[in-house]
C-alpha cells in the first residue's frame, strides 16, 4: 500500500496516513459503501524513494556549494584588502623588495581564488540544471510527489 505522507502523533509515534487514491471501491464493497485499500507491488514506492534520496543528495550538494562560494567571497575580500595594503606600501617605498613580493603573492592568491570561484559557479549551474531535471522527472507517470516538501 502506498502512503501519501507520514503523520506524527503528539507522542512522536509514526502512523501512516492514506490518500484517497489508495482507496477504491471494489464490486463487493459497493453495496456496503466501505472502500478497500488498493494493493500495490511497492515497486513504484521504491522508485519514488530512490528518486527522493537522489534529489536530497543533490540539494545537500547545492548547500555545500553555496557554503564554499560564501567562503570564497570572504577570502577574496581579504585578499583584495591585502593587495591594496601591499600596493600602498609599494607606493610609499618604490624600491622595497618586500612590498613587491607581497603584491605578487596577493595577485597569485587572487588568481587562485578567481579560478575556484569560476569552478564553483560552473558546479552550481550544473547542480541547478540537475535539480530541474529531477523536478521534470516527477511529471513522468509512475513518479509523483508524496508527503510534504
Amino acid at each position: 500500500m502506498t502512503r501519501c505522507m507520514i503523520c506524527i502523533t503528539a507522542k512522536f509515534m509514526v502512523a501512516p496516513c492514506w490518500s484517497r487514491e489508495d482507496m477504491k471501491m471494489t464490486p463487493s464493497h459497493r453495496e456496503t459503501g466501505k472502500p478497500a485499500l488498493r494493493q500495490t507491488t511497492g515497486e513504484a514506492d521504491a522508485k519514488a524513494h530512490e528518486h527522493m534520496l537522489a534529489r536530497h543528495k543533490l540539494v545537500e550538494s547545492m548547500i555545500r556549494n553555496n557554503e564554499q562560494q560564501l567562503r570564497n567571497e570572504s577570502a577574496r575580500g581579504g585578499a583584495e584588502i591585502e593587495r591594496e595594503c601591499a600596493l600602498r606600501a609599494l607606493a610609499a617605498s618604490a624600491d622595497s623588495v618586500q612590498a613587491q613580493q607581497q603584491v605578487k603573492a596577493t595577485a597569485a592568491r587572487l588568481e587562485v581564488l578567481d579560478e575556484e570561484r569560476f569552478r564553483l559557479i560552473a558546479e552550481r549551474e550544473w547542480l541547478n540544471s540537475s535539480l530541474l531535471e529531477f523536478e521534470e522527472a516527477l511529471e513522468q507517470p509512475g513518479l509523483k510527489a508524496k508527503g510534504h516538501a
